[in-house]
């Protein structure tokens, strides 16, 4: 009996590490492209390189070198064009701006060297390197690589009619059934269509902390995120979206009006504490 019940608590344990490997990502936005994966709600970005010992190199220690700096260079040309093909905001993808602004290679050559490298990866003759690199680092960002740095921020303008005294401590939006597509720059616009929120309201010190917005999957797991949303957040269902790539949501007049009907709650966006709910991406 009481090697039944050891069994069992095992078999209990086992399953409960197992489930856990398998919800970790349940809620976390994910997008996989060809070259390595965008974590959308912890916010980084993940590649690899990898290149294979040359059989003409007979000295070991060479080519063991040879091979790893060539997986190197791999893994930073992968990081990179993970990082210009991602949407920018709801007409460009970053590809887009570089070839407006060649610097910005530069910038994001620089950006993409403050990666974090794995040890070699070694199978057979094969030799591999992943990297992982966060959009927001101590000395640099994926926003300053984009020349976004600024020492002022934009105030809220709206007045609204409905004037109240409940104050929320972050914003909630469920976009889901909408195809939402993530972006570093979407814009709030309400039902005329007219922007009423965007990058500029958010203070440089908060995006710096947080990143713009956070992107999740599953409202069941918001519990994760109290320290951006606050004991008493704002949930809305987004009206619809907008956009060439539908990254822009547009609110119901209504729930701006609530939302706005405190001037303190403009502290929301100016302090970035927003949440994006969106439908799992096919990858």
């Amino acid at each position: 009996m009481k090697y039944k019940i050891i069994f069992t608590l095992l078999l209990i344990t086992i399953f409960l590490i197992f489930y856990g490997f398998l919800s970790e990502d349940i809620f976390e936005v994910i997008e996989i492209t060809p070259n390595g994966k965008i974590n959308w709600t912890y916010k980084y970005y993940e590649s690899n390189g990898g290149a294979y010992l040359d059989k003409n190199i007979f000295n070991f220690a060479s080519n063991e070198l040879i091979t790893y700096q060539k997986a190197i260079e791999e893994g930073f040309k992968n990081l990179f064009n993970l990082i210009v093909y991602q949407i920018y905001d709801s007409k460009n993808i970053i590809l887009d701006l570089v070839k407006n602004n060649p610097d910005l290679q530069i910038n994001i050559n620089k950006y993409v060297h403050f990666s974090k490298k794995s040890n070699i990866i070694s199978k057979d003759d094969y030799r591999g390197v992943n990297f992982q690199l966060p959009f927001l680092l101590r000395d640099y960002s994926i926003y300053e690589a984009l020349n976004l740095k600024r020492d002022y921020f934009v105030q809220v303008k709206y007045k609204s009619s409905f004037i109240h005294t409940t104050k929320f401590t972050g914003l909630v939006i469920d976009a889901r059934g909408l195809n939402l597509k993530p972006s570093l720059k979407p814009k709030f616009l309400n039902e005329d269509r007219e922007i009423f929120i965007n990058f500029d309201n958010i203070k440089w010190d908060s995006i710096l902390q947080r990143g713009y917005v956070t992107y999740i999957y599953d409202h069941k797991y918001l519990y994760k995120f109290k320290d951006i949303l606050g004991d008493n957040p704002y949930f809305v269902s987004a009206f619809d979206s907008f956009g060439v790539f539908n990254t822009d949501i547009i609110f119901s007049n209504r729930s701006i009006e609530i939302l706005l009907g405190n001037k303190e709650n403009f502290n929301i966006f100016y302090e970035a504490r927003i949440i994006i709910i969106i439908d799992k991406i096919k990858n």
